[in-house]
């Protein structure tokens, strides 16, 4: 059995760092952001418990592509110079 070279564990790396560092970034700014705009709470009575929580929430989806977009720069310099 072959041993894995050092270049798959490098991809392995790369991937990771991928997700991960945009996902970093689009908390970070997404922090930010609420600390100067909160989340307007409705005042109604019969507003569900799951409803003020999906409404107060930010998706990962959505903190991803954010991340993505304020590091894409950044990425693309490191894609265009390493590989």
């Amino acid at each position: 059995m072959k041993s894995t070279s050092i270049e798959a564990w490098l991809f392995v790396v790369l991937l990771i760092t991928a997700i991960t560092i945009p996902f970093l970034v689009g908390v970070i700014f997404f922090k930010i952001y609420r600390r100067i705009r909160p989340f307007e709470v409705p005042d109604e009575e019969s507003f569900s418990i799951a409803a003020n929580i999906s409404a107060t929430s930010d998706s990962f989806f959505k903190i991803l592509i954010t991340g993505y977009f304020i590091s894409s720069p950044v990425i693309y310099l490191l894609f265009k110079e390493y590989l």
